[in-house]
């Protein structure tokens, strides 16, 4: 199984962008919606997406961290990242049936 880099270290990041593996479409969102779509993550989910995403540890790292198999590890995060963006999606067309 391969995975690449989904950004580049010297590309500007921005606020509420996620992008996930088979998609280079970012998925933009207000604070409360991401908040709300965080929350509905389980722990071990919110924990590995902290870890990769935010503290920028490798998959191995986390294993070592988490005592869970390297490919555990990247498994959990590509379905943390779809279930998230999922979450955000679904959350833009309930906003949309609103308006």
């Amino acid at each position: 199984m391969v995975f690449e880099v989904l950004t580049d270290a010297n590309e500007p990041g921005t606020e509420g962008d996620l992008r996930h593996a088979g998609s280079e479409a970012p998925v933009f969102a207000d604070t409360a919606t991401l908040n709300r779509a965080l929350a509905a993550l389980r722990p071990a989910e919110r924990e590995t997406l902290f870890l990769a995403d935010v503290e920028g540890y490798t998959a191995q790292e986390i294993a070592d961290l988490t005592g869970h198999p390297r490919g555990t590890v990247l498994s959990l995060i590509h379905r943390t990242h779809r279930k998230l963006r999922d979450l955000l999606e679904q959350s833009r067309e309930e906003i949309r049936r609103h308006e």
